[in-house]
């Protein structure tokens, strides 16, 4: 997705192109920003897909236009399995770990927190999100700096999410409308 020139944008500027508009979650999440490897964009991208979808099919079983089975549980049954062996293929690695917690702000469009350290990416990098503690597979989503300013406790940074795949678009608007579904449930609840 096209978007302003990183180097032009002040942190105001940066906060009202992510958030201005648009749906907003603010949580706490393991996070990890790591530069650019020799993976492409475009595999990275297909990854982020299936993970949403499956999550998605695990969280909600809704049906998706494309598939073959009609039942709802079937289909759930299908996401745990397919996740399950993913998550058994890297078993033996673990990047967790290195992940830190963060109080985060994201849209469809990007993602704003403060890293305690400087950032490691210089233009562009990979934002690997841990979106449920049960999964130790992260998000991998491709990400542009917009603008970075000190704050307390270390750099802010606003991220804009490099997603050129409209099926990845469509998962992560789903993700984000279920967190902020999910979200104001609770709050309904602690009322």
């Amino acid at each position: 997705m096209p978007g302003p020139d990183p180097h032009t944008l002040q942190p105001d500027e940066a906060e009202q192109y992510l958030f201005g508009d648009t749906l907003v979650s603010i949580e706490s999440l393991p996070v990890r920003l790591v530069a650019v490897s020799a993976a492409s964009s475009g595999d990275v991208q297909a990854r982020a897909e299936w993970l949403l979808r499956l999550l998605g099919q695990i969280e909600s079983g809704a049906p998706e236009h494309d598939e073959e089975h009609t039942d709802p549980s079937l289909r759930r049954i299908e996401a745990k399995l397919d996740l399950a062996l993913d998550l058994l293929s890297s078993v033996l690695v673990s990047t967790r770990s290195s992940a830190l917690t963060v109080d985060l702000r994201w849209s469809h469009l990007g993602v704003s927190f403060v890293a305690p350290q400087s950032s490691p990416i210089d233009r562009s990098g990979v934002l690997h999100l841990y979106l449920r503690s049960w999964l130790p597979s992260p998000l991998e989503l491709p990400v542009r700096q917009l603008a970075q300013a000190s704050d307390v406790g270390g750099e802010r940074l606003w991220l804009a999410f490099q997603l050129d795949q409209p099926g990845l678009q469509r998962a992560l608007d789903k993700l984000l409308f279920r967190q902020h579904r999910r979200h104001i449930a609770q709050t309904r609840r602690e009322l």
